[in-house]
């Protein structure tokens, strides 16, 4: 999942190679996470923006993606739309390429 502050959208990327965004509709002082839900050891709820769009438009622990792996963090990256999509890149990690069309591919 990214978040993108300038748009407040949430992108999922599946590992089917296809993806969705959500607009992000969680606002301060609501709840941050789901207190009735218990994570599995070694995993994480994904709480906030992500965690809202991961309960709410995804189906929460039995969705696609399932329980976060690791604890969301921030980070500063690059967007560039394209004729045919956009592209994500940071210094992070591999650039995403995610196509109209609904499918991505890492670069």
């Amino acid at each position: 999942m990214f978040w993108r502050e300038d748009s407040r959208e949430v992108y999922v990327l599946h590992d089917d190679h296809t993806w969705r965004a959500f607009n992000d509709t969680w606002q301060e002082g609501q709840l941050e996470d789901d207190p009735n839900l218990t994570v599995p050891p070694g995993l994480f709820q994904p709480k906030r923006g992500f965690g809202k769009v991961w309960r709410e438009e995804l189906g929460g622990p039995a969705s696609q993606i399932g329980w976060a792996v690791e604890e969301e963090r921030g980070f500063t990256g690059v967007v560039q739309a394209f004729g045919g999509g956009i592209i994500f890149g940071s210094d992070l990690g591999p650039a995403y390429v995610l196509y109209a069309d609904g499918s991505w591919e890492p670069q």
